[in-house]
């Protein structure tokens, strides 16, 4: 990556990129600023549950809001009776809601994935 300046409301060069993913970018100073695929990806999540993406200034507040959302989505689903969980699939969401990258939930579907088929051969075989 190279050297991304942003600038402060003075116009004067402020901070450098420290680090930058598809959806927000982390300035030197610790602040988070969001790119165009990031408030389309997490705006309407956070709006749904009461959290405003313009209030979100480092990314500590970003994983405190994915922790918040995800908390209430699954309280949610357990407390309704069609939506029951098991533990394995409740840890799938989890890491759905809180990795852009999903290299654990891609993971973990592949765990769901090889225990329905280990059930559906033995429920099969039956």
């Amino acid at each position: 990556m190279g050297n991304v300046l942003s600038f402060n409301g003075r116009g004067q060069c402020s901070d450098q990129v420290t680090r930058s993913t598809e959806y927000y970018t982390i300035m030197s100073d610790g602040r988070l600023s969001y790119t165009a695929e990031g408030i389309a990806h997490f705006s309407p999540v956070f709006r749904d549950h009461g959290i405003d993406i313009r209030k979100i200034e480092t990314e500590d507040d970003h994983r405190v809001a994915l922790d918040v959302c995800a908390s209430e989505a699954f309280q949610s689903v357990t407390e309704s009776e069609e939506g029951k969980l098991d533990d394995l699939e409740v840890k799938l969401l989890r890491s759905v809601m809180k990795s852009p990258d999903n290299e654990e939930a891609k993971s973990l579907e592949k765990q769901i994935k090889f225990r329905r088929r280990m059930i559906e051969k033995n429920t099969s075989r039956k």
